[in-house]
């Protein structure tokens, strides 16, 4: 997890890219500075704010565990305070998103008031550190939410998400009919 806050924390752009979901689409203005990432919605504007760091991941702007916009996504899920969690278990190595070799790792939460996920499964390429899903479970155990990458592209001589899949899940089967999309537009 090391690598993934390193990665998370290293970058630096100013991107465009949209949430959608059902065919609403709500854009956004996306600021990265190392950890520091803001999130400006339009249409109506809301700023949402959210600092990673060693001690967590700390977020404003909406209800953590409320929906943004009607979506899957949440600002817990944004926040990903799950990439500073102590207590984690190493669990094999995997190929997803098209055969990059992967570290599969569970993370689990200090406590309740923490999250409302009790553990949270993350698929971490090897060469970069980039998470390429990840999926949380309920302190029921049972699966509440999944990430997936679905598209990256080239960026500076490095790789960029392009979307990403958030789909709201009961056990293992999907609750909704239509996900919803993080979509990040390629950089000029």
């Amino acid at each position: 997890m090391e690598k993934v806050r390193i990665f998370q924390s290293s970058q630096r752009q100013e991107l465009e890219g949209q949430i959608r979901s059902e065919g609403d689409r709500t854009p956004f203005h996306l600021s990265v500075d190392g950890g520091s990432i803001r999130y400006q919605l339009r249409h109506p504007a809301q700023t949402i704010a959210v600092n990673l760091g060693r001690d967590g991941s700390t977020a404003s702007g909406a209800g953590f565990t409320d929906p943004i916009r009607d979506t899957d996504l949440t600002l817990e899920d944004i926040s990903m305070p799950f990439l500073y969690w102590d207590k984690l278990e190493f669990d094999g190595e995997k190929t997803v998103f098209g055969g990059r070799p992967s570290w599969q790792i569970k993370a689990y939460a200090p406590s309740r008031k923490n999250s409302s996920y009790g553990m949270v499964r993350v698929w971490v390429e090897k060469d970069s550190g980039a998470l390429l899903k990840v999926e949380a479970y309920g302190w029921d155990g049972k699966a509440a939410k999944r990430f997936e990458v679905k598209g990256i592209q080239r960026y500076h001589g490095g790789w960029l998400l392009k979307q990403m899949r958030i789909q709201s899940l009961q056990g293992t089967r999907s609750r909704d009919k239509t996900p919803t999309y993080l979509e990040i537009e390629k950089p000029e």
